[in-house]
C-alpha cells in the first residue's frame, strides 16, 4: 500500500528529516533543546570536577585537597583563588543550576515532542485526506490506519 521498503536510518538522517519536516517553531524548541542540553551536560562534569574538594574539605583532610590538581589548575586558569566554604557555595550553586537546567529540559522535551507529534498526524492526515476518491474507495481505513501505525514504527 505505502512504502514496502526499510531503510536503516541513524539518528543525524532522522533529525535531518524531522527538521526538514517540522515548523519554525519546533526547529527552534529543538535546537533550544539542543543548547541546554550542552550547558546541562557543562555544568554536570562542573560536578564533577568539584566533588573530590568538597569530600576532602567536608572530611578535613587536607591531603586529598592538594591532590586534585585538576580542580586547582580550572581554578587558575579562570584566577580563582577560593578558601573551603566558597568551595561548597560553588558546588551548592552548580547543583541548583544544573537542577534548574535538567527541569527546563524537560519541560523543552516534553512540549517539542508533543507539538512534533500534532504537527507530523497533521501532516499525514492531509496527506491521506486530500487522496482522489478512488484510492479511499479502494482502500478500507483500517488498512489506512494499520499501514499508518506499522510505518511510524518502523523508524528506529
Amino acid at each position: 500500500m505505502f512504502s514496502k521498503t526499510k531503510k536503516n536510518m541513524n539518528s543525524i538522517e532522522i533529525l535531518i528529516k524531522l527538521l526538514l519536516l517540522t515548523s519554525n517553531k519546533a526547529k527552534r524548541s529543538i535546537y533550544f533543546l539542543a543548547i541546554t542540553s550542552f550547558f546541562t551536560a557543562f555544568f554536570e562534569s562542573l560536578i564533577v570536577i568539584f566533588i573530590v574538594p568538597i569530600i576532602s574539605i567536608l572530611t578535613n583532610n587536607s591531603s586529598t585537597n592538594s591532590e586534585n590538581t585538576f580542580a586547582k589548575t580550572l581554578l587558575e586558569i579562570f584566577n580563582l583563588n577560593f578558601e573551603n566554604e566558597s568551595y561548597i557555595f560553588i558546588f551548592g550553586i552548580l547543583i541548583l543550576l544544573v537542577v534548574i537546567l535538567r527541569i527546563l529540559n524537560l519541560r523543552i522535551t516534553m512540549f517539542s515532542s508533543a507539538s512534533i507529534g500534532t504537527e507530523l498526524s497533521l501532516l499525514c492526515f492531509k496527506k491521506i485526506i486530500r487522496q482522489d476518491y478512488c484510492f479511499h474507495e479502494q482502500n478500507n481505513s483500517s488498512e489506512v490506519i494499520s499501514s499508518l501505525n506499522y510505518d511510524s514504527n518502523k523508524v528506529e
